[in-house]
């Protein structure tokens, strides 16, 4: 992974996998979590992490701080699964604190 300092606005990481129930010493998920949580921890942006895998629709702020006080500009997103074919609206503010937003589109059966 490249140092996110080199980034002065904010950021959006997608991948496949909800790693962070499997992080263990016996996988790559622990060393790319790590890295992703001290390069979050010095950056100045919004870090957004959107998954799939498990496909429950969820939006949380799934990374701490070594005090165990919430990591306030990170945020994890995992998407609605293959059996429901619905989706996740995200709007980019740069101008709002938070800088992404989502609504939820849910299909009617």
């Amino acid at each position: 992974m490249k140092s996110m300092k080199n980034f002065n606005s904010d950021l959006c990481l997608g991948c496949q996998t909800n790693f962070l129930p499997q992080l263990d010493a016996k996988n790559g998920y622990t060393d790319f979590f790590n890295t992703l949580v001290e390069e979050t921890h010095n950056f100045q942006g919004q870090v957004l992490l959107v998954h799939g895998d498990s496909h429950y629709f969820k939006i949380d702020k799934a990374m701490f701080n070594v005090d165990g006080t919430l990591t306030s500009n990170f945020t994890r997103v995992e998407v609605f699964g293959s059996l429901e074919n619905s989706w996740i609206e995200m709007t980019v503010d740069p101008s709002s604190d938070n800088v992404f937003s989502f609504a939820p589109v849910v299909l009617k059966r």
